[in-house]
């Protein structure tokens, strides 16, 4: 009689040995095994290691050379295989694609065992002998029957209750129309360092999150004290914060022998969900979802966003364009993209030690800005030269220094057209705001 359940044997004096009792043993510690490892962690199946032969590919088989993999019914495997019992899969010449599963029957049946009918029933295990020494005293030697795994390469099919599946490849046609591994196919796995395409993915990830918080570590000294942050230090220090929050454990992760792909998933998701707070469109970014089976989206779209989210916050929004001083009160910029005049944006970047804030409206006011051939001129005959516009908020893509006020550069107008021709800027300071400190800004278009 079959049972559902799987029971503790009871070991008692009197009692009469049969195979069966350490059948049922053997059965009860694999449950227990399966139980507690499947309630300390989710996921807790998959590949460790699997080696292919290459040279039988390029014939059109796909055969197994060795695999440490756990099945998800926690059935542990580890075997090497010998050239003439390898388990092999022959390619259709009629197919582009095959998903492969390592298979194994959905049973504890051991088959070509001496003095036992022979069913024919599909059995996880095959019979076999070998020879083993005593623990204790090595010329002591005995034969042992033992279980091998009777596993099978199969295509991958949802429908099969009779084996236990687990997909472990992807092959398909190459340029010359030969089968070769498709390495960004990424099967369950117990070890992200077991898919050298995914290690190699994830390594270079982490390089990237490293690089950043490097630099923003390095950049901290600059910055100063806390109490004098203007906004774009600010932003930068909270980017600190949330890089110092979780790289210490990607790091850790990433360089340890084994790596479970949840664990550094979590860990990687962690920054995403973090660094989506500083996007003013957060809800574009699809926030990734782990699928053990499904690791080449998994992965995918983490790596897509960890991507996307550093370029947007180490991109350039401004950059500063250099400025000469002429005399005390002409300073100029010359040799600026064309690109920089007609499809950015300027802004003059004013600092004035001065209790009043009247000085404000008195740059905008008397502060001119025309090109190198013309500024002379409207000095000489009192004329506005480009228009000059305070902003009291300056655009999220300025970076602004403390203290610092923003005048933006109007680009209309005869004198604008000109600056633009002669793709150079003077600005002239009054004698009353000598002494200011400039900076011109360029801000690349959205």
């Amino acid at each position: 009689m079959q049972h559902n359940n799987v029971y503790k044997p009871v070991w008692a004096e009197g009692l009469m040995l049969s195979q069966q009792h350490l059948q049922l043993f053997d059965q009860y510690q694999q449950s227990q095994l399966a139980g507690v490892q499947q309630s300390l962690r989710d996921n807790a199946y998959g590949l460790d290691r699997i080696v292919f032969d290459e040279s039988a590919l390029a014939k059109g088989v796909v055969k197994l050379q060795s695999i440490a993999a756990i099945f998800k019914s926690g059935r542990h495997i580890h075997h090497v295989f010998a050239d003439n019992e390898a388990p092999m899969f022959e390619l259709e010449d009629n197919k582009s694609e095959y998903i492969i599963s390592v298979a194994l029957a959905n049973n504890h049946s051991v088959s070509n065992i001496q003095g036992y009918p022979q069913t024919g029933q599909l059995s996880a295990y095959d019979c076999d002998f070998v020879e083993l020494q005593d623990a204790h005293d090595p010329n002591r030697k005995a034969e042992v029957m033992v279980a091998k795994p009777k596993l099978m390469l199969v295509e991958f099919s949802a429908s099969n209750s009779f084996i236990e599946q687990l997909p472990c490849i992807k092959v398909i046609r190459g340029e010359h129309g030969q089968f070769e591994i498709d390495s960004s196919y990424i099967p369950p796995l117990l070890n992200i360092k077991a898919h050298g395409y995914l290690a190699e993915r994830v390594n270079k990830l982490v390089n990237m999150v490293e690089a950043k918080y490097t630099a923003m570590f390095t950049n901290r000294a600059s910055m100063g004290i806390v109490e004098d942050f203007g906004p774009t230090e600010l932003k930068h220090f909270l980017l600190l914060q949330t890089f110092s929050s979780v790289f210490p454990e990607i790091k850790q992760l990433n360089t340890t022998a084994k790596t479970s792909p949840d664990a550094l998933f979590m860990a990687l998701n962690k920054l995403v969900c973090q660094l989506i707070n500083f996007e003013p469109e957060a809800s574009k970014f699809e926030l990734p979802v782990y699928d053990h089976q499904d690791l080449t989206r998994s992965f995918g779209l983490i790596e897509s966003h960890i991507q996307t989210l550093i370029g947007s916050i180490s991109a350039a929004r401004s950059s500063d364009l250099v400025l000469s001083a002429i005399s005390q009160s002409i300073f100029e910029v010359k040799d600026i993209e064309s690109s920089t005049l007609t499809r950015g944006e300027l802004y003059i970047a004013a600092f004035y030690e001065n209790e009043s804030t009247q000085w404000i409206e008195l740059f905008a006011e008397q502060v001119k800005l025309a090109a190198p051939s013309q500024l002379e001129i409207l000095i000489a005959s009192a004329l506005g030269g480009v228009k000059l516009t305070h902003c009291q908020r300056p655009p999220n893509r300025v970076s602004v220094k403390g203290g610092y006020e923003y005048f933006k550069v109007e680009p209309h107008g005869a004198a604008w057209e000109q600056v633009v021709q002669e793709l150079a800027l003077r600005i002239f300071v009054p004698f009353s705001l000598q002494g200011v400190k400039l900076e011109v800004v360029s801000v690349a278009s959205k």
